[in-house]
């Protein structure tokens, strides 16, 4: 029989060589000899660790370290160990006390490092980590882990080179990589993201993390379909990868997969039970709903939800990423949104209490603006770029009086584009923001802004929580989403008396502010001067072209019949849609009208999404464009107008209905502004079948729609506000 001195050396050879196994059975058989044999014991700990049982590891270390081995490489281990159980104090400890003993190991502050990372110690962590490559400079793992440190304070440019810098090294190393890619797809470089996570599923096919992010990027460029195939591939690797779970979950949502969605939300809260996901939950609504029913059935749930939700203790540490969403769609329906917003608003405090942080120069008693300071504005967005929200504010930021006011342009980080670098020269400067909510709060606190500018607030989370803060003395929000928000440090919102009903501040949570022109300055669009074709745009040049250009979610069920109606009237219309941005949606908005309007669905068209240019020229072929009545276009009106194309609007109850009829009311050509449900089909066919009175319209609209266009006296009344509110 071997000894317990033989034993413990074939099955140290097995634990070097990686055959945990094997070498597990045989400490046990060096215990049963000799249950106090230090080594044994702490290396058993180790394979029990190594194994993915890390209580077991934890018990076995200390037991050891009981018989008198306290040394740094016990330590060192049984911190691994509590690292295993997420036990980062205790963690904390081991490593601290290992620090003491063995000063200059560069792994002993590697692994200290990542727990204070893990802790939320991100400067400690960052000091660790560059420790660590002082004593060991080609250290592709500090590189790499210090790289995700310092990217979540902001260091895009740093975090980028100290990830190729380990993949420098060790070009093999899956997780450089995939960091890499991350960094490329947050700064809006999708190809090159791709290739980096195409190159760590290269290197290791059983990475999740890499197949999670390819999913993460596949989604964000409208590919639905492909990212829920990389999601479910992550899952099979990593059933326990709470983010491919939720990931999977939206995917399936956008693509109306409703019970599918539902149980992917269940499995990922069973991975990770968290408040924040239960939120998410509650705010899930549909894309592109099949009826109207359907609407109604989803608000009376999210309403029950919120209700259920306050009445029991909530914590969401960080709501940008446990929850990040918004009730966006629910905008489109046509409802009064305020008590939704502010019950949402409430409950998004009582998770999240410090959403409510007070810049130190916002509170009770603190020092007034210096009198030889000028007003300092404030202008933030996530969307200051090539976006709807970028192109209707860039030239108004530029417009405004740089001699009386400081200009600040707040955003994170994103495409490099024109417009991107349009708004970063438009003000005196532009801050990037960090896309961690504390760090992002406490820059633009440091500010000291006098009046803060939300361009919008709605549609991205992290501009929707960033608003809850007080962040200057006066706050207030622009209609690049014209909903109300709900949140209580918005003071005021700002629109137009030319787009908002007599009853209009019964709507906002905000005090409502009318501006007299439109708030919006945005740049006339022009033609191509080599047109396409109809066939070549999808056009049929016999038919009577019916165009209507919205994006599929601002489609109303009720609104189906209107389109019914007009291609009935009319055996020679043909009715053009857009694609949507997801396959799915497109998918979803057939099935809807194949079942409302079957008498006459062979003549409705959808064609596919397109670039500016050629989607001009598609409403300038058009005989009438329909707008759609719960939501009226905004860009999508200010493009068809100022080509000349005739478009016929129904003005709602609500500002976000109206949008279309303002642009009409500003140039004074009212002759397609219906008067209810039966005139938006009586005026769509009369531009469908009179051609004579269509192009009468619509050189009424090319006289006059140029005021619609660059509109500095837009920018000359927000100036007068601001005077008045930065006293």
């Amino acid at each position: 029989m071997p000894t317990a001195a033989e034993l413990l050396q074939q099955a140290f050879q097995h634990h070097t060589a990686g055959r945990f196994t094997e070498a597990g059975p045989l400490y046990q058989a060096v215990l049963n000899q000799e249950p106090r044999n230090i080594d044994a014991l702490h290396l058993l700990g180790v394979v029990e660790y190594q194994s993915g049982r890390a209580a077991r590891a934890v018990e076995l270390i200390q037991a050891a370290m009981q018989l008198g081995g306290r040394t740094s490489q016990m330590l060192g281990n049984l911190g691994a160990a509590y690292t295993g159980l997420n036990d980062n104090q205790r963690a904390l400890a081991c490593y601290n006390e290992v620090v003491q003993l063995t000063p200059q190991s560069a792994d002993v502050y590697y692994n200290r490092g990542n727990v204070f990372k893990a802790l939320g110690r991100t400067t400690e962590a960052i000091a660790d980590l560059r420790e660590s490559l002082r004593l060991r400079p080609n250290y592709a793992p500090a590189l790499n882990n210090l790289g995700t440190a310092i990217l979540e304070r902001g260091e895009t440019a740093e975090a980028q080179r100290l990830f190729e810098q380990a993949i420098a090294l060790d070009p093999n190393y899956v997780r450089a990589h995939t960091n890499l890619g991350w960094i490329h797809q947050k700064l809006g470089r999708p190809g090159e993201a791709q290739a980096c996570y195409q190159r760590a599923i290269a290197i290791n096919p059983k990475y999740a993390v890499a197949h999670n992010n390819l999913a993460s990027l596949c989604f964000e460029q409208n590919q639905a379909e492909p990212a829920r195939i990389a999601y479910e591939q992550a899952l099979r690797i990593d059933p326990t990868l709470y983010d491919a779970a939720t990931g999977l979950a939206s995917v399936l949502a956008q693509q109306g997969k409703v019970d599918e969605a539902a149980e992917a939300y269940r499995r990922a809260l069973e991975i990770k039970p968290n408040d924040g996901l239960r939120i998410r939950i509650a705010l899930q609504t549909y894309v592109v709903s099949q009826s109207e029913a359907e609407m109604v059935e989803t608000r009376q749930r999210m309403e029950a939800d919120f209700a259920a939700l306050l009445a029991r203790p909530l914590r969401v540490d960080d709501p940008v990423q446990d929850i990040g969403i918004t009730p966006f769609y629910l905008s489109y329906q046509g409802l009064n949104e305020k008590a939704f917003q502010q019950q949402l608003a409430k409950l998004l405090l009582h998770a999240t209490p410090s959403l409510a942080f007070v810049a130190p120069h916002c509170q009770p008693g603190a020092a007034p603006r210096p009198s030889n300071r000028k007003p300092r504005i404030g202008f933030v967005s996530k969307y200051f770029f090539d976006h709807p929200v970028g192109k209707h504010y860039a030239g108004m930021i530029g417009a405004m009086s740089h001699d009386e006011f400081e200009l600040i342009v707040l955003r994170p980080t994103t495409p490099d584009d024109a417009v991107a670098r349009e708004i970063a020269q438009a003000g005196h400067r532009c801050v990037e923001l960090d896309f961690a909510l504390p760090r992002a709060r406490e820059q633009i606190a440091a500010l000291e802004l006098d009046v803060l500018v939300f361009a919008d607030l709605g549609m991205d989370p992290w501009t929707n929580y960033l608003a809850f803060a007080r962040l200057a003395p006066v706050q207030c929000v622009l209609g690049g989403h014209p909903v109300t928000t709900g949140v209580p440090t918005i003071d005021y919102f700002v629109s137009s008396r030319l787009m908002e009903p007599d009853n209009a501040q019964e709507h906002y949570s905000e005090r409502l502010v009318l501006l007299d022109r439109l708030p919006s300055f945005y740049r006339r669009p022009r033609l191509p001067e080599v047109r396409k074709t109809l066939a070549e745009l999808g056009l049929d040049a016999d038919a009577h072209r019916y165009v209507t250009a919205q994006t599929l979610f601002k489609y109303h069920p009720q609104d189906d019949e209107l389109f019914g109606q007009i291609l009935r009237a009319d055996p020679l219309g043909k009715l053009y849609f857009f694609c949507g941005r997801h396959p799915s949606w497109t998918a979803l908005m057939q099935q809807r009208l194949r079942r409302a309007l079957p008498d006459v669905y062979d003549r409705i068209a959808f064609l596919p999404r397109m670039i500016g240019p050629e989607y001009l020229q598609v409403m300038d072929h058009a005989h009438a464009v329909l707008d759609t009545p719960r939501f009226s276009g905004g860009t999508t009106s200010c493009d068809a107008l100022g080509i000349g194309a005739t478009v016929v609007t129904l003005p709602g109850p609500f500002q976000r209905s109206q949008v279309t009829h303002g642009c009409y009311r500003l140039i004074n050509v009212l002759d397609l502004v219906a008067r209810d449900r039966d005139d938006y089909v009586r005026l769509a066919l009369r531009l469908g079948n009179d051609p004579a009175w269509r192009a009468e319209v619509r050189e009424k609209i090319l006289a006059s729609c140029g005021v619609l266009y660059e509109n500095v006296g837009f920018a000359r009344e927000l100036e007068a506000l601001f005077r008045g509110w930065a006293k």
